[in-house]
């Protein structure tokens, strides 16, 4: 008989992982808490972000570590957090620097690398749990090894099916005239993820192709007033808030004939794996783990990023860490994103043959291994009853 476990999360759950934990297959039972800090995207957490982050506590090695005890469980979880409890626990992590607060230096000072060693070797730690490729390998030379009483897994991030992503719905999508364009950046990251570069190749697509449409999604309130006059102003432009519920936001994807994803900054991008879920083809960025989803060519296309946010071997750049303002969250142009942008859309709106098989590529990656909800949930199962 198989027992199911009982998992308390400490911390921030986040939505996707809500999610996966109602999956009726996963055999745990998992209790997670309200934790305001992680759900105030208000001034009060961007300054304490900012704090932590402050290069003098790179050399006394600061980590936030959550403390937890007394709990009615048989184990415990976080995402991005060492936990300090009295009972094993895994990590759910996006990406190593998230330890430390994504910092450049922390994890490389004498303290850092001593209070990254001590958290790593207690012994209820006992699985580190990659969100992807990029990740997984990184890790030991970001955080030094992993001991020999923990494991070290990659599982993707959990995102359902798209019960309306149908091979009807994406042949008959592919047919329409009307030829919708999607750009989502949530928080505060529309220019990071190239926001204006995306609007100014819609302005020069709709130019040439009225049939164009785009729809952007974000977080209109913490988007600059004037950034968000001159969306207002195009025509062929639905500007919508981050306010939709899952279910209508799985709709817009499948309505949607294409995404626009040219990021600098992402990690794991979840929209990626969203949009793949409703059968849509992807331009955007070689950037971490989004080549480990868009296969160039097959179910989208990808670019160069405006500034690398890691190098080429996953690894943070210093040159664009450590000097944002001037690089992700510059609002100068970047002709090649642009250029790239409007051939490549060109190209599928010309192409419909092409549009429908990446659609179909992009459909059948997203629901086969690693990526599918089954192997998702066996490969959590597996690590839950190792544990």
């Amino acid at each position: 008989m198989i027992m199911t476990k009982s998992v308390f999360f400490v911390g921030s759950a986040r939505s996707f992982f809500k999610r996966m934990i109602k999956n009726s297959e996963l055999r745990a039972e998992f209790i997670t808490q309200n934790d305001s800090f992680y759900k105030d995207t208000s001034f009060k957490r961007s300054l304490l972000s900012k704090i932590v982050r402050l290069k003098i506590f790179n050399w006394v090695g600061l980590i936030q570590v959550i403390r937890s005890s007394g709990k009615e469980c048989d184990l415990y979880g976080s995402f991005n957090r060492f936990l300090k409890v009295d009972k094993p626990y895994f990590i759910l992590l996006e990406q190593p620097s998230a330890l430390y607060h994504y910092t450049i230096g922390r994890n490389t000072s004498y303290w850092g690398k001593r209070v990254i060693k001590k958290h790593l070797n207690d012994s209820n730690l006992k699985a580190i749990i990659c969100r992807s490729n990029a990740c997984f390998t990184t890790f030991e030379k970001l955080c030094g090894d992993v001991p020999v009483h923990c494991r070290k897994k990659l599982i993707y991030s959990y995102v359902s099916t798209n019960k309306h992503a149908t091979v009807k719905k994406l042949s008959e999508r592919c047919d329409n005239p009307v030829f919708s364009l999607l750009f989502i950046a949530q928080g505060s990251r529309f220019v990071s993820k190239s926001g204006l570069e995306t609007i100014e190749a819609f302005k020069r697509l709709k130019e040439k192709y009225p049939n164009v449409e785009l729809t952007i999604l974000t977080s209109v309130s913490l988007i600059h007033k004037n950034i968000i006059s001159d969306i207002k102003s195009i025509d062929g432009v639905t500007l919508l808030d981050f306010t939709l519920s899952y279910s209508q936001l799985e709709e817009l994807y499948v309505n949607s004939t294409l995404l626009l994803h040219p990021t600098s900054d992402d990690s794991n991008s979840l929209t990626v794996l969203e949009a793949m879920k409703a059968g849509l083809p992807i331009i955007s960025t070689k950037l971490y783990a989004i080549p480990e989803m868009v296969k160039d060519g097959v179910n989208g296309f990808l670019t160069e990023p405006k500034y690398a946010f890691f190098d080429n071997n996953n690894l943070p750049n210093p040159q664009v860490w450590d000097n944002r303002k001037k690089t992700i969250y510059s609002t100068k142009l970047d002709e090649n994103i642009i250029n790239f942008i409007c051939s490549k859309v060109e190209l599928l709106l010309l192409d419909r043959e092409l549009l429908l098989k990446m659609s179909l590529n992009s459909l059948r990656l997203a629901n086969t291994p690693p990526f599918d909800e089954s192997t998702i949930i066996s490969e959590w199962n597996k690590i839950l009853e190792e544990i």
